[in-house]
């Protein structure tokens, strides 16, 4: 996508009621630099995201601080078991996690 490719200091992606899939957005973004830098990813209510293509996600963008899946297809417990497979601490996200109905983690100000 040429548009896309124009952003090369894009920090924060926003796809939010959309129907979009962890395996779209990776086929969208895989092998592209353009989505290194990405620190804040919205994927809320998003229902068709599931733990897989989360999965997919999480590997593509490895600088996230911020991730929001309210309303996804993706179950907390899920969610959880899924950061320990992959040895990611849920500090990591210390801008902030939103998962389900709950708010994770935010900065203390």
């Amino acid at each position: 996508m040429p548009l896309l490719r124009s952003c090369a200091k894009l920090e924060t992606f926003k796809l939010s009621h959309t129907a979009i899939t962890g395996e779209t957005i990776s086929s969208l973004v895989e092998g592209d630099e353009t989505f290194k830098n990405v620190k804040e990813l919205d994927l809320s209510w998003c229902k068709q995201l599931t733990l897989d293509g989360l999965e997919a996600l999480l590997k593509l963008f490895p600088k996230l601080t911020s991730l929001n899946i309210y309303y996804t297809q993706v179950k907390y417990a899920d969610f959880h078991a899924l950061l320990q497979k992959m040895g990611i601490e849920r500090s990591k996200f210390s801008s902030g996690l939103t998962l389900g109905s709950y708010v994770l983690e935010k900065p203390s100000f």
